[in-house]
């Protein structure tokens, strides 16, 4: 199960590091298909990983009066679901993050939060696993400064060669 987490968090961490920007290519996908013996109960037979994990890093708050890097500490909750059918597989992803920081420029105290969702079919004759990916980014002042909202929907499908990224909509919003 591992190898599915480690997708999802490399493809959501590529699309979304710092201030969300432009997609970019996601590296080669692992194959999502049972190995060979491997037995995880009969055909529709659900399957999950849960994991919470602490981090820390730089975001940015590109918001007016004083755009600044926030320095943040927090931790992210990681959430997968598969259902195995005859000849595939669907999966659901859901990575929660929050924490705490404080501006490099200001020392405002922020809050940051980012959602990401991600829904995907793998079926095993095509090797093919299209995705459905949708991040919210969330950097909030605790006082009277901007606040940096922002969405980012895009299609991600994964194949043998590697994944390429499909951008649907992006949106951001100054705030406050």
């Amino acid at each position: 199960m591992p190898r599915f987490a480690l997708l999802v968090a490399a493809v959501a961490i590529a699309a979304c590091d710092n201030t969300p920007s432009a997609p970019a290519a996601a590296p080669a996908a692992p194959s999502f298909a049972r190995e060979p013996g491997e037995s995880r109960g009969p055909e529709g037979t659900p399957d999950g990983e849960h994991q919470r994990t602490p981090f820390a890093r730089v975001v940015n708050n590109p918001c007016p009066p004083v755009p600044e890097a926030v320095a943040v500490e927090g931790f992210t909750q990681f959430s997968s679901h598969f259902k195995f059918y005859d000849g595939g597989n669907t999966s659901r992803h859901h990575i929660v993050s929050q924490a705490k920081g404080v501006g490099a420029v200001t020392g405002a105290k922020y809050t940051f939060h980012e959602l990401v969702r991600q829904t995907g079919d793998y079926p095993y004759a095509t090797q093919i696993y299209d995705t459905d990916l949708t991040i919210r980014w969330h950097v909030i002042s605790q006082g009277n400064l901007g606040n940096f909202f922002a969405t980012t929907h895009q299609r991600v499908v994964c194949s043998a060669t590697g994944c390429r990224v499909e951008p649907i909509s992006f949106e951001t919003d100054c705030k406050g």
